[in-house]
């Protein structure tokens, strides 16, 4: 029969069951035909059969539900499958309706700022003319001068001025106010240099109302329904530092009730995530109301629709076409609650409501931008709008192996001319001195080449770094052609910082040439994502250097006092962080003094966590050691169920040596392993998706279910905790987070699996946190807290792909023909027909999972580790304190 072990009852094995043989009480035998497992209540017979209940109990059925599994989900799959096609096909269209749309943009822009210049020129052609009438006319003895300061003080518009000086004086600035307005309008919706990036916001949508011109306002809107809005609509929000808003519009109530207000958020694919406003408020301003209120901004939301208000049934209100949308990413909410506060309480023409007018151009983003550079934030603030990259910081930049013929060292931007000097070729760009390390997206434009030939040689964009021979990098890109000029290039480059200089140029090879002109642009791409700098790497560089600096140091003269404020906060909040940062005067120091502040009692502690292959990846468990400074150490194994944590591969009885463990047998949990130990994290179960779930009290071996094995768990931790003489120490138990499919398992954590059972990873997660909270013991619900879902798995996931197009999902025939109708579950050794090349093979499968069509999406991309090791550490100091 079974042995007992403590307090625990093991039962035996005895092998494939036998009909001719006696058998124990307690033991577990495989019935061969169907894979069924049986244990006997009380000592067998020989000849028994195993369908007598009287001796013998249906312990395992695990055939038939994977057999279930593969029959029914086909459907929903294929159902998902055919979703998929369709989003993907609208999403292009989507492409390349946008990209249609911000190339007429551009064009009318520059079109306008055409005209601008065209019509200030002629104004001042023609007051030129006319100084020099009067000057000639003042040498001529016959000159009527009375008549001619008459006709000074006529304007050409037809203006009479009360003096010839004022006359003027007022067409001349009336000349250059023109000019400024050419150069803002030339630059509306532009998200600094990258307007693709950040499109223009003048895009109004209506929701249960009708719209007309206004009076007052640019829209009179007319509730047709009891939520009747008026939206700004932004788009292409997927701009990793920009995480909270604070919106400004105004509105003219004309008659009924208006109130609240609302920001809808969708992602790519159209899906709405709700509303999300912290906090709003109205001031009454004459007969106008300007709106206020701040928000959240979602990781994956895409488009903003942002409502200044709600009109009731029959209601008109008034609404701007402009609006603005500032990035305060880097406020907290109380911050921004004290912003509020002093603006409701302030008149109009104390508070930042008095340059609303005046503060961009119509229906366009504007935000407080990431920049590194003193004064930098106050001017792009004021001209650039959105800025989710950086200036870089250096202390000098000059041509390199070039000549000069525009720059602008704010932007590190420059149009350069390379004279060929060699036979082979030429490089040239610019050079940045005292550039701090960091991460640079360096566009390189080949805008002109002198030559009589079409074909050129080879262009590529590098890096020359002093102390590294040749090119630290290069990127070659083609043969360039002269036909497809202007030809744009770009790299990303990793600088470790320390040197005087780095050289950013391009180089064209061939001796069919005398001279190019290209354009350099450097950014500084700290902190973004892959995807971010990828979304960048697609911009054009800017053509308007002369119209950004001309029009911004315009707008600066005029907002000197915004710039002003602008800076006393920006060095306040630089104090408040490098308070905390001692002697720091880097960034970094500061942060590292933060991470010391926030690790509190726990810094230099021990941590041990338990569980399976997300855990021994050994990367969650790394931001205990940066946030707290704790020492951690990791007993897990990937693939293993509950028991295992504890019990190790071999069982409490089993063998283990080094010989085993050079060979990745896990042992079990000892005292040993929990003394001194002042926090212990378990993150178990992603393997017991199809374990039943039981009920709270149940306990292994006399339950094989998820209660039963989570209540096991924590009683042999506790066995040797108390064995370690330790019980001081505090244990954390995790729930699986939000997980999608994987090669080993075709369901997500929304879907039932297995089939059948009614069980989800979501009923997974709080059947656990029921039992710990049973047992008194905290938790961290990854489930419901961390933010990995469905729609950031392409972040979290371990691979960006949630399917594997290098295997077929459903079997084919020799022709490519799909004639299975459910997933094919795939057997090594067996062939299966694939798309390779082009062509349909038939192909030997040499892997281990039943599905590798699958991308695998349960584990964890170096961001989704991180979160969920943040989520830990929040959950630790929640339960336990610093």
């Amino acid at each position: 029969m079974g042995t007992f072990k403590g307090k625990r009852i093991i039962p035996k094995h005895d092998g494939v069951w036998n009909q001719k043989k006696e058998y124990e009480e307690l033991t577990i035998v495989l019935d061969a035909e169907s894979g069924d497992g049986y244990i006997s209540r009380k000592p067998v017979p020989a000849g028994t059969v195993l369908s007598d209940t009287d001796y013998w109990s249906l312990c395992s059925h695990f055939n038939a539900q994977m057999y279930r599994l593969e029959t029914d989900v086909a459907e929903d799959v294929e159902e998902m499958h055919r979703s998929l096609s369709e989003t993907e096909s609208a999403m292009h269209k989507e492409i390349s309706e946008a990209e249609s749309r911000v190339n007429t943009k551009v064009s009318d822009a520059q079109s306008a700022m055409q005209k601008t210049e065209d019509a200030m020129n002629t104004a001042v052609e023609q007051m030129n003319k006319r100084l020099d009438a009067n000057v000639t006319a003042s040498t001529d003895a016959k000159a009527d001068y009375a008549a001619e300061l008459v006709d000074v003080r006529v304007g050409q518009d037809g203006t009479v001025y009360p003096s010839a000086g004022e006359a003027i004086r007022g067409q001349y600035s009336q000349a250059v106010e023109n000019g400024i307005t050419g150069a803002k309008l030339a630059l509306a919706g532009s998200n600094g240099n990258l307007g693709e990036v950040f499109p223009k916001a003048a895009m109004p949508a209506l929701l249960g109302a009708k719209c007309e011109a206004g009076e007052f306002l640019d829209y009179r809107i007319t509730g047709t329904t009891d939520y009747g809005q008026f939206y700004h609509r932004f788009t292409n929000m997927l701009m990793g530092k920009f995480r909270k808003y604070l919106f400004i519009s105004k509105i003219r109530e004309i008659s009924g009730s208006c109130a609240g207000v609302s920001c809808y958020q969708y992602d790519s694919k159209g899906v709405n995530l709700n509303t999300h406003v912290t906090k709003a408020i109205r001031v009454a301003h004459g007969s106008e109301i300007y709106v206020v209120f701040f928000g959240e901004i979602l990781e994956n939301a895409y488009r903003l629709d942002i409502s200044p208000c709600v009109a009731r049934k029959e209601a008109v209100v008034e609404c701007d076409s402009r609006c603005v949308l500032l990035d305060v990413t880097g406020q907290s909410d109380d911050e921004l609650q004290k912003v509020l506060s002093l603006i409701s309480s302030s008149p109009v023409e104390d508070s930042i409501l008095q340059y609303y007018d005046t503060w961009g151009i119509a229906g366009k983003v504007m935000s407080v931008p990431y920049a590194d550079r003193t004064g930098i934030s106050d001017q792009t603030r004021e001209m650039l709008g959105n800025v989710a990259y950086g200036c870089p910081v250096f202390s000098e930049m000059i041509p390199f192996s070039s000549k000069f013929q525009e720059k602008d060292t704010t932007y590190a931007w420059a149009k350069t001319a390379v004279t060929r000097s060699e036979d082979w070729g030429v490089f040239g760009g610019v050079r940045l001195s005292g550039l701090a390390a960091g991460k640079y997206l360096v566009f390189g434009r080949v805008e002109s080449v002198e030559t009589d030939d079409a074909q050129l040689g080879e262009v590529s964009i590098g890096i020359i770094e002093p102390g590294i021979p040749n090119w630290a990098k290069r990127v070659p890109c083609g043969t360039l052609n002269k036909a497809t000029l202007p030809f744009q290039m770009n790299l990303v480059y990793e600088y470790a910082g320390g040197k005087d200089n780095l050289n950013f140029a391009v180089q064209l090879t061939g001796s069919n040439y005398t001279s190019f002109v290209v354009t350099m642009w450097v950014l500084n791409v700290t902190g973004l994502s892959v995807e971010e700098i990828e979304a960048l790497s697609h911009s054009s560089i800017t053509e308007r250097e002369a119209s950004v600096r001309n029009a911004t140091r315009a707008i600066l003269a005029e907002k000197s006092e915004v710039a002003v404020k602008a800076d006393h906060a920006e060095k306040a909040e630089t104090a408040k962080k490098a308070d905390h940062a001692v002697a720091s005067d880097t960034a970094e120091k500061a942060v590292a003094a933060g991470y010391a502040e926030l690790s509190g009692s726990w810094k230099g502690k021990k941590a041990l966590v338990i569980g399976d292959s997300i855990t021994a990846a050994g990367k969650w468990q790394k931001k205990l050691e940066e946030l707290l400074g704790m020492n951690v150490a990791t007993h897990a194994k990937g693939g293993i169920g509950i028991l295992r944590m504890t019990d190790g591969d071999n069982g409490l009885d089993g063998t283990y040596n080094a010989e085993t463990d050079k060979n990745g047998v896990l042992r079990p949990l000892m005292a040993a392993d929990v003394e001194g130990v002042s926090l212990i994290v378990v993150l178990p179960a992603y393997n017991e998706r199809a374990t039943a779930l039981g009920s709270v009290g149940d306990c292994h071996p006399e339950q094989e279910t998820i209660c039963g094995r989570i209540q096991y768990l924590l009683n042999r931790i506790y066995e040797e905790l108390e064995d370690a003489g330790n019980l001081l120490c505090h244990v954390l138990v995790a729930t699986p987070h939000c997980a999608g499919k994987y090669p080993y398992v075709d369901a997500d954590g929304y879907e039932e699996y297995p089939t059948g059972t009614g069980q989800t990873m979501e009923k997974l997660s709080d059947t656990i946190k029921a039992v710990a909270q049973a047992n008194n013991v905290a938790v961290c619900d990854l489930w419901h807290e961390s933010g990995i879902n469905r729609r950031t798995w392409s972040v979290f996931g371990a691979q960006k792909n949630a399917v594997n197009e290098q295997y077929a999902k459903y079997q084919m025939d020799a022709s490519g023909r799909v004639v299975g109708s459910a997933p094919q579950r795939y057997v090594n050794g067996q062939s299966y027909y694939q798309k390779r090349n082009g062509s349909i093979i038939l192909e030997k499968y040499t892997g281990s999972s039943p599905y590798p069509f699958n991308g695998d999406q349960l584990h964890c991309s170096t961001e989704g580790y991180a979160r969920i090791g943040e989520c830990v550490v929040g959950s630790v100091i929640r339960a336990f304190g610093k």
